[in-house]
């Protein structure tokens, strides 16, 4: 058995991307880790809502990052994708604000 354990820096430089999709360019790898983040914040946004519109907004952009991160894609198309998710998490917040009265 060989020692396989990482240093805290080691282990930092982890993501779920590379660990997945292996080492990619630097631009692709960026942006299937910010299509990653926004799909983490909009899951949590979606919990913590209490607007039914928001919410929906957010899975929207659950199942969006969800189906792009790991697909295979262009960076031009998924550039495209990151701005789609967050003009949808710009809208969930509208959405928020709108319901709340605001």
């Amino acid at each position: 058995m060989t020692d396989q354990s990482l240093t805290f820096t080691e282990a930092r430089q982890i993501d779920p991307i590379t660990t997945l999709m292996g080492p990619l360019p630097a631009r692709e790898r960026d942006l299937r880790l910010k299509l990653h983040h926004a799909g983490n914040l909009a899951s949590c946004m979606a919990y913590e809502t209490e607007s039914p519109l928001a919410r929906d907004l957010c899975w929207m952009v659950c199942e969006l990052t969800t189906t792009w991160k790991f697909a295979p894609a262009h960076v031009d198309t998924l550039e495209r994708i990151a701005k789609l998710a967050k003009r949808l998490t710009i809208c969930a917040n509208d959405a928020l604000l709108f319901e709340a009265g605001v």
